[in-house]
């Protein structure tokens, strides 16, 4: 596959009934608020997006993925995943993604995968999407509450502190809901209306734990964290399939 962008990522977190968010600032000189000018725009006959995660920069310890943190924490991960209840791909023309995503005017590109995905696991890729006749130039990702449970984030495996062997067990699980807008930045070209399109979302775990101390904190507000932090280092690819 020859990738064409890889991307930026803008969050926004709910509440029950609150939300916050962020976008990113539109180029100077740009009167229109939309995304066209912040990506480059991309084309394609139909979507198929694929859930990665990437560990480099960790180690391998035994059943655990070893992550340390900014302050020195090591995180033995046993067990992660991550929910993933909804992916739309935004068109250049949207000037905001977040607001209209919650509208309920959908894209035809929108999937409800409504899954715990395996942060230790293989990679998912769900089943193509239709494509609109408009470029995109962003997706919106969505990780709503799935389960009996409400399960968004869970993990579970131990801490150790600096200066200190000890490991203690750790189980943290939170139900706050998060949202990324993934916006791959300019690349080599706008794509083929044509041909199909992978939209690669990657999370980048080895800044999960970053500010992270489990030893003041809550096991919920470890969780949310984590879950923030994975969110937060999540990038975008847009691939074009070889044929």
């Amino acid at each position: 596959m020859a990738p064409l962008r890889t991307g930026l990522i803008a969050l926004a977190a709910w509440g029950c009934d609150d939300a916050v968010s962020s976008w990113p600032e539109v180029p100077a000189g740009d009167d229109t608020g939309s995304v066209a000018e912040v990506a480059m725009s991309l084309e394609a006959s139909e979507i198929t997006y694929t859930l990665s995660h990437d560990w480099s920069g960790t180690e391998d310890v035994g059943s655990a993925r070893v992550v340390t943190n900014d302050l020195g924490v090591r995180f033995g991960v046993v067990q992660a995943v991550l929910a993933t209840t909804s992916l739309e791909m935004v068109p250049c023309e949207v000037s905001d993604p977040l607001l209209r995503h919650g509208s309920g005017d959908h894209d035809v590109s929108h999937l409800l995968p409504d899954t715990l995905v395996d942060l230790l696991g293989p990679d998912t890729t769900f089943r193509p999407v239709p494509s609109s006749e408009q470029p995109y130039c962003a997706v919106v990702e969505v990780l709503g509450p799935v389960g009996e449970e409400g399960v968004v984030v869970r993990f579970s495996g131990w801490f150790e502190l600096p200066g200190d062997d000890t490991r203690t067990a750790l189980l943290a699980q939170a139900p706050v809901p998060l949202s990324g807008i993934h916006l791959p930045a300019a690349g080599s070209g706008p794509g083929d209306a044509e041909m199909p399109a992978e939209v690669v979302i990657t999370r980048h775990l080895a800044t999960a734990f970053d500010g992270i101390d489990p030893a003041v904190e809550s096991e919920l507000d470890v969780a949310y964290s984590f879950g923030w932090n994975v969110v937060w280092g999540t990038t975008a690819a847009w691939h074009e399939p070889l044929l």
